[in-house]
């Protein structure tokens, strides 16, 4: 898209595409039943509101995000089960603590997925040995005192695994992030401590098929590749030209001249 479209057509010019038939005919075709075609083009529309930026990204960027959403049946936006993120001028697909967790139950033999941020004056002792974690929170939700991030995840038929990260841990896995200085490393930055630390215990556990997906492609995205998700809208038919022989045309004029 030029840049020098102004943001105001541009923002119609996707709306439109969002609510066309043809998409969302492919979007109800990848979404889960719980969820509607119109009702994830309201919250891309919202998404881009916030972000107006993803008005820069190729439309082919944009749309292949939007789908891979819709395939793993998670919502952009405020939830936190992904983000739309421009890079350039590609959108990016970006799993959300929310989401991952989602995808993890999602596996036959994951009972319950969890993840917490601590921060300063919670009573918080862990000790791996004696495989002990405690965490009693005291009220203090402020970003910036925000000490570590823990996940667990109960396996079906007992046992359980979980993991512990620093508040200098998170921020190495941050500096290593494409997008360490703006989205959800900004805007929900606990989410996103918590995150990490679900991801890196989702290593160790069992993961459904549409969880492998999302972290390979979070890992892409945290390494700046291209996610490769670009979606190009299949043109439709042209309208078949119906033959008309000579007959026809005589037997139509005749019909005419009658009339």
């Amino acid at each position: 898209m030029s840049e020098l479209v102004p943001a105001n057509k541009a923002f119609k010019d996707v709306s439109e595409l969002l609510m066309s038939k043809g998409l969302q005919a492919q979007l109800r075709l990848a979404l889960p039943k719980h969820v509607t075609p119109e009702r994830l083009a309201r919250i891309v529309l919202t998404e881009i509101r916030r972000t107006p930026e993803l008005l820069r990204c190729t439309r082919e960027s944009l749309l292949g995000a939007i789908i891979q959403a819709a395939q793993l049946g998670l919502e952009p936006g405020v939830l936190g089960e992904c983000w739309i993120i421009p890079y350039g001028k590609e959108a990016t697909f970006i799993p959300g603590y929310r989401g991952m967790a989602q995808l993890a139950w999602r596996s036959d033999q994951v009972a319950s997925v969890a993840a917490r941020a601590v921060f300063d004056g919670d009573v918080f002792d862990f000790d791996y040995g004696s495989d002990e974690l405690k965490h009693k929170p005291q009220g203090e939700t402020d970003p910036a005192n925000l000490t570590h991030a823990y996940a667990i995840v109960h396996i079906k038929g007992g046992g359980r695994i979980w993991d512990v990260l620093t508040r200098a841990e998170i921020e190495k896995v941050r500096a290593r992030s494409a997008a360490s200085g703006k989205g959800p490393w900004v805007t929900d930055y606990a989410e996103m401590a918590k995150k990490t630390a679900l991801r890196r215990l989702l290593k160790l556990a069992p993961c459904s098929a549409e969880l492998r997906t999302a972290m390979a492609l979070n890992d892409a995205a945290d390494s700046g590749i291209s996610q490769g998700l670009d979606f190009t809208m299949p043109e439709e038919p042209a309208p078949e030209e119906k033959e008309v022989s000579p007959k026809k045309i005589e037997a139509a004029d005749a019909g005419k001249a009658v009339a």
